[in-house]
């Protein structure tokens, strides 16, 4: 069946095989052109195409089951079969679909999610209501490194409720998949001892001497499916079927079926191919398209910028290094894998990560945690009771610290300074406006031996300082002065350079002073006193995160005398935010259009 001819999950229920591969192949073709304009997962939703056509096959959707994806970034293939063929090319652009599941968007998602690991204990949830005959919860292999997923099977091996639980095993998460689920199996498969007597035996099969060789290999493989793997469930008390072709529909169907008979929960180990389909050699670098025609020059993104700087500065001071299954997206592979013996892959485990960094600190090494902003908030009381309580300095490089509107609402990197202003005040926080500033701040954050030093900054927009200046923890700086202005813009990040280049092309540097504040805590007080002193007609402090808790926050509390009627604070009125924000033209446009 071609997908131009594909109405909705009940056309699947009677297609042969042959027919199943030809919408398969249409899907994978409108996936691949959709994502090279929109930017996207591409990869792993390339990889469960038969798996997603299967479950809307075997499963009815519309009557008593229901099927959740853990993570989400798979369900391209699950949006287009469902109800949302016509709508796929809107993929996350503004007012388009979501990157992710969204109950708003489709009755038959059912839950919306972005973060791993959360999917099993919801599907546990709704095993709880008698309507719902199969409870069908999909998750990837590198979901299984994850605390919740563990904490989720523990609750269900418990309990008399079904779920059925797809493991889709491409041996590849978002960067090289770490767990024990992975290795243990494969590093034995892939010893010499092991490879050598494999080949040995298929060669010599046929001949007597060597054919109890072959049997052994044969018998050992059986072992491994039958009782390794499975074992590793059986304590959770869930029956085992697989390993399963994920890319065979007459194979994924049969063990569907299978489990749809158990009377208690199942998991089907299902193996899929990461990037099937597309020309691509490594599935890594096909994962995330952005680079298609979101992103030109990687020398423009701040991660690129980080990553290098990091190796050139440990060529001089060690230090450990904790990532958490995102150091390809942060090009930080090259550097971890020459540096093995320092470098560290927790996996989808951000608390232990943070945890893991605050005992490196404990025993008086240097360690830099990265981390996206976003999934810095799985970890926020292990920052506060391990990291910020023992005044620990614990360096944390906070990526992706800006609005995610391409991704969504479970991506927006806007809750960090305000989560971490929360804990007492001892966190140090800083954005950079440029590239000195970074490198300042890192050597600042080397040199600090006490409480944790937080650098953040977005995917994209670093510029280049030819005239750094040193300064110290809590010093901002005047990024354009002049003692007959009456206006002040307090701003930060890259935002110090936006609002310099709109002052200087609309002639209002005479009239307009700028501060680039690049750290929020602590604040500079000294230069906050002078520009008390100035008296301003009208102080604008513009930030680009949720409005409670930044640095506007920070100045009222550290002077809580001061005049607020000649302030104006411009901020995400809330985090959960589907539209475009108010941008620095903007701000410029409606304070000063008139000068």
């Amino acid at each position: 069946m071609k997908l131009k001819d594909y109405h909705n999950h009940y056309d699947l229920k009677t297609l042969r095989t042959k027919e199943l591969s030809e919408l398969a192949e249409d899907l994978r073709t409108t996936i691949i052109t959709t994502v090279k304009k929109n930017g996207g997962h591409l990869a792993s939703n390339l990889g469960t195409v038969e798996l997603t056509i299967s479950l809307l096959k075997s499963f009815d959707i519309d009557n008593n089951d229901l099927i959740l994806f853990d993570t989400g970034h798979q369900t391209y293939p699950y949006k287009i079969l469902t109800d949302r063929k016509e709508q796929f090319s809107t993929i996350r652009l503004p007012h388009g679909l979501s990157a992710f599941q969204s109950p708003q968007e489709s009755k038959y998602d059912y839950l919306a999610n972005g973060h791993a690991g959360t999917a099993l204990s919801t599907a546990i949830a709704y095993s709880y209501n008698p309507q719902y005959q199969n409870v069908v919860c999909i998750i990837g292999d590198a979901a299984f490194t994850n605390g919740l997923t563990f904490e989720a099977l523990n609750h269900l091996g418990t309990i008399a409720n079904k779920v059925i639980i797809i493991l889709n095993d491409n041996e590849m998460s978002i960067s090289k998949n770490i767990s024990i689920l992975h290795t243990t199996i494969s590093k034995f498969r892939a010893s010499w001892f092991y490879k050598m007597m494999a080949k040995i035996s298929k060669v010599t099969r046929y001949i007597p001497p060597f054919t109890l060789l072959y049997l052994c290999h044969l018998l050992v493989e059986k072992l491994i499916h039958r009782f390794a793997i499975p074992g590793l469930f059986a304590g959770f008390n869930l029956d085992y079927i697989g390993k399963i072709d994920g890319h065979n529909f007459r194979k994924l169907t049969r063990a569907l079926k299978n489990a749809k008979k158990t009377k208690g929960s199942v998991l089907v180990h299902v193996n899929t191919k990461k990037g099937k389909g597309y020309p691509e050699e490594n599935p890594t670098s096909s994962e995330s398209c952005h680079s298609y025609s979101l992103v030109t020059k990687p020398e423009s993104e701040w991660s690129y910028y980080v990553a290098h700087h990091l190796q050139k500065v440990f060529r001089n001071q060690k230090f450990y290094l904790i990532s958490a299954a995102m150091q390809s997206s942060l090009y930080l592979e090259e550097f971890m894998n020459e540096n093995k013996d320092y470098c560290i892959d927790v996996g989808i485990a951000e608390e232990h990560g943070v945890t893991l960094a605050s005992g490196f600190a404990l025993d008086h090494h240097k360690v830099i945690v990265s981390m996206y902003s976003t999934f810095l908030q799985r970890a926020y009381d292990e920052i506060l009771h391990d990291v910020v309580r023992n005044h620990l300095p614990v360096i944390f490089l906070i990526d992706r610290a800006s609005l995610s509107l391409a991704d969504g609402v479970s991506h927006h990197g806007v809750y960090d300074i305000s989560f971490l202003n929360s804990m007492g005040g001892f966190a140090i926080i800083a954005q950079p406006a440029n590239d000195t500033d970074f490198n300042q701040m890192l050597q600042l954050a080397l040199a600090n031996d006490r409480d944790p030093f937080f650098i953040r900054y977005p995917k994209m927009g670093i510029t280049y300082n030819d005239n750094p200046a040193p300064f110290t923890i809590g010093e901002w700086e005047y990024y354009l002065s002049s003692p007959t202005a009456q206006y002040l813009i307090i701003t930060y990040g890259n935002n110090v350079e936006h609002f310099k280049k709109l002052i200087i092309n609309h002639q209002l540097t005479a009239k307009v002073n700028l501060v680039n504040a690049r750290f929020i805590n602590p604040i500079d007080e000294k230069m906050m006193q002078e520009i008390i002193a100035h008296q301003y007609q009208q102080i604008i402090i513009y930030e680009e995160v949720v409005k409670q808790g930044g640095l506007f926050s920070n100045i009222i509390n550290a002077f809580p005398n001061l005049d607020l009627r000649n302030i104006k604070h411009y901020a995400y009125e809330h985090g959960l935010l589907t539209k475009n924000p108010l941008h620095p033209g903007d701000v410029i446009k409606e304070n000063f259009g008139n000068l």
